[in-house]
């Protein structure tokens, strides 16, 4: 069994084959240190206490998450702890046998203008080592038998085929992926992967836009919005004291402000647009921010399922 983990900042993407095609699962990327006690009327298993390398995670409660933006994330015990648990959410068995695809940031998957061999093992190895579900009696979960590391958004950009576009050309593509809380950027010339023109932006995503959002909404109504924001910022529309106040044009400013954010930062790492065939935007964010990229970037287009584009990528070439 292939499965593939895109473990987002944000969500953490699962999918994998099952009997019937195409499995596609989305898990929230929730843990905090330390078991907490925790009040749920749900009879299902979704907060569960996680251990590995002698830590313990609370997973699955919204309840005092952590941030998962610190530096070593990717190969941290708590990314580890939070990936095995996305798994078995997704309905796999703790005894399943498996691989596993995950992925780097371009920025840390290439040095140089090669794999970063050192980054690329530490996160092979990060995923090999044990992890239990603590009940009454450790549960051990298991272990896949191999783990396959590739850069983010760069599958995407290498496997992508355009009807629009000759292939005779040479042609050059950029791949945008806009996530909860970054933008990674590939580009490829003729199928081949330009690393210096590629590369991560912390702070360049979903979470940029959602912080200038609950600002805009404070600024409105003099009140502290923590608690209603998340809410507001999916509906466009927000209740207070039983008042339900529409907030489409404070979304949609914070949603331009924030696209144009991201249309800087990637031209100054790309060196420029003007020669880039097509820009292909994937992850949430691309859902979010399409409509005001493609107003700037005439050639941009969004993919079919942008959220699972780099998980389906890595699927794709593990089969190769």
């Amino acid at each position: 069994m292939k499965i593939v983990v895109d473990d987002g900042y944000g969500n953490i993407k699962v999918v994998f084959r099952g009997e019937n095609g195409i499995e596609k699962h989305i898990v929230p990327a929730l843990a905090v240190a330390g078991v907490y006690p925790v009040v749920s009327n749900s009879d299902d298993d979704r907060i569960q206490f996680i251990r590995t390398e002698g830590e313990v995670f609370t997973v699955g409660s919204p309840h005092d998450a952590e941030d998962t933006r610190f530096q070593h994330y990717a190969t941290s015990n708590m990314n580890r702890a939070l990936v095995r648990y996305a798994i078995q959410r997704a309905g796999v068995t703790d005894d399943a046998v498996f691989n596993l695809g995950v992925g780097l940031p371009a920025g840390q998957f290439f040095v140089g203008g090669k794999p970063n061999t050192t980054a690329i093992e530490a996160k092979t190895a990060h995923h090999k080592l044990q992890v239990f579900r603590v009940t009454d009696k450790n549960s051990l979960l298991s272990v896949p038998d191999h783990v396959a590391c590739f850069p983010q958004s760069s599958g995407v950009a290498l496997i992508h085929e355009d009807p629009d576009l000759d292939p005779d050309d040479i042609i050059t593509v950029a791949v945008v992926d806009i996530g909860h809380r970054t933008t990674d950027v590939s580009v490829t010339i003729d199928g081949e992967l330009r690393v210096s023109r590629s590369g991560g932006m912390m702070d360049h995503g979903v979470a940029h836009a959602r912080n200038r959002f609950k600002d805009a909404l404070e600024q409105r109504f003099g009140l502290n919005m923590a608690r209603m924001v998340d809410r507001a910022f999916s509906k466009k529309n927000v209740m207070i004291s039983g008042e339900r106040f529409d907030v489409s044009a404070e979304w949609q400013e914070s949603v331009d402000e924030t696209a144009q954010t991201i249309i800087r930062a990637v031209e100054a790492l790309v060196g420029g647009t003007a020669d880039i065939d097509r820009i292909l935007l994937i992850g949430g964010g691309a859902l979010i921010f399409g409509d005001s990229i493609q107003k700037a970037w005439k050639q941009a287009k969004l993919v079919d399922d942008p959220v699972f584009a780099n998980a389906l990528s890595w699927l794709s070439m593990m089969d190769e």
